[in-house]
């Protein structure tokens, strides 16, 4: 939270008034350190106005980056972080700043799913953990055993669902 500079400038005469640190800070509810770092403050700049702050400038300058969104409006998030030499995390909350939402091209998404087997193993109902399930079932069957061996490893013996007395 930052405090007016009235309230600041208050606090401030009223440790000069010859009260101490705490005494201030109890009574107008500021920290000793903010106490301290505001007499710093005074004595560096002669002000109790904040610094200005002391910012890097933006790889991903907004005019810039408004531009290439124009040309490139189906670029991914790679692609514009290699663009402004950033990282494609950087270039998340670039675009999330400036309120731009990509694309999302669903046709494309689908091929690509389609692609890795996704979609297909869905579609066709034999997905992975199906086909292990059959897979395991017709071995269980071959050796005539339970079909799954979950029910020994909880305990339970073979003719009943009762715990095995030790």
């Amino acid at each position: 939270m930052a405090y007016s500079i009235d309230y600041r400038r208050r606090v401030i005469e009223f440790l000069e008034e010859g009260h101490s640190q705490e005494e201030t800070s109890i009574i107008f509810k500021v920290g000793t350190t903010t106490i301290k770092n505001w007499l710093s403050l005074l004595s560096e700049t002669g002000s109790l106005e904040k610094r200005p702050l002391d910012r890097k400038p933006r790889k991903f300058d907004t005019e810039k980056l408004n531009a290439y969104n124009e040309k490139n409006p189906d670029a991914l998030l790679k692609d514009i972080a290699a663009e402004f030499n950033g990282s494609t995390t950087g270039a998340f909350y670039a675009l999330e700043r400036e309120k731009i939402t990509l694309k999302k091209n669903d046709i494309l998404q689908r091929t690509r799913r389609w692609r890795t087997g996704a979609v297909r193993a869905r579609i066709s109902g034999n997905t992975e953990r199906n086909r292990r399930n059959i897979r395991r079932r017709e071995r269980c069957t071959e050796r005539n055993e339970p079909n799954s061996g979950q029910s020994q490893a909880r305990g339970a013996s073979i003719s009943g669902n009762y715990r095995q007395a030790r």
